[in-house]
């Protein structure tokens, strides 16, 4: 099974979910995405990471891609 519902009791308010242009910062990086996500289709995007406002240009390649 790749999936199963858990329920779970108590109060829920729905959130809406953040912008996909919004920035995300994680130890110290932070990444901008570019592109029009859309489900279900093929899209192109880039994504620019930055550390402490400075460009990062030292990336390796995973699994065939950077």
């Amino acid at each position: 099974m790749l999936g199963d519902e858990i329920i779970v009791g108590g109060p829920h308010t729905d959130e809406p979910l953040p912008s996909s242009d919004a920035p995300v910062t994680a130890d110290g990086y932070e990444q901008h995405l570019f592109g029009d996500l859309t489900a279900g289709e093929a899209t192109s995007f880039q994504i620019h990471f930055t550390r402490d406002g400075d460009e990062v240009t030292n990336l390796r390649p995973y699994l065939g891609s950077y």
